[in-house]
């Protein structure tokens, strides 16, 4: 199954930025100047992340860049709705939403400041997961290669090998007998030994 791990990753921090905001009780609610009061201040304030608003008359849209492949995106029409916007081929696409009660822009700064952080937790986080991919798939190459020739001579047994978060699942079907094994990284050598032949 494909995962997006930057997807993942920084709508999870976005989520928790709407969470900031709901429960910021000492924020004000902002009208339709205030917004564009807010808006045009942090824009002037902070051009180090590229800010741009338009003000259309019916409703008001600012953004600003967290990285290459993300920017944030808020937009007022009688209330404020914020998007995560990634960056697929030449097009940014939203990959979340959220509502914010009040004045985003306290959480919006604290979460734009933390950018080197997050990317340095990123970077781990994609590291990690591309050792794990590897793991599995020597792992699995390995299985493969024992099941083959543990039951070469077996034509009526057929097995499937399938990964899940911390080995394998292996279905064994023997003699129209269908069986599941769980299989570790640890423990698959033994497991595998130990099935008779």
């Amino acid at each position: 199954m494909y995962e997006d791990i930057e997807s993942n990753f920084w709508k999870e921090h976005f989520t928790h930025l709407q969470h900031k905001n709901m429960v910021n009780t000492t924020a004000e609610r902002l009208d339709r100047e205030g917004f564009l009061q807010a808006v045009q201040k942090f824009s002037s304030e902070h051009i180090e992340y590229n800010p741009m608003y338009e003000d259309n008359g019916s409703y008001i849209t600012w953004e600003a860049t967290v990285t290459n492949s993300i920017k944030i995106r808020l937009f007022y029409q009688y209330q404020i709705k914020g998007s995560l916007m990634q960056k697929q081929g030449s097009e940014f696409v939203k990959i979340a939403d959220a509502k914010f009660p009040y004045d985003p822009f306290g959480e919006i700064l604290e979460f734009l400041k933390k950018k080197n952080q997050y990317e340095a937790e990123l970077e781990q986080l994609q590291k990690s997961n591309l050792q794990n991919n590897m793991k599995t798939k020597i792992a699995g190459e390995f299985i493969k290669a024992c099941l083959l020739q543990k039951f070469k001579k077996e034509e009526s047994t057929f097995w499937n090998l399938e990964p899940v978060a911390d080995g394998f699942i292996l279905t064994l079907n023997r003699n129209h007998k269908e069986t599941q094994i769980k299989l570790s990284y640890t423990d698959f050598v033994s497991v595998l030994d130990n099935i008779s032949k």
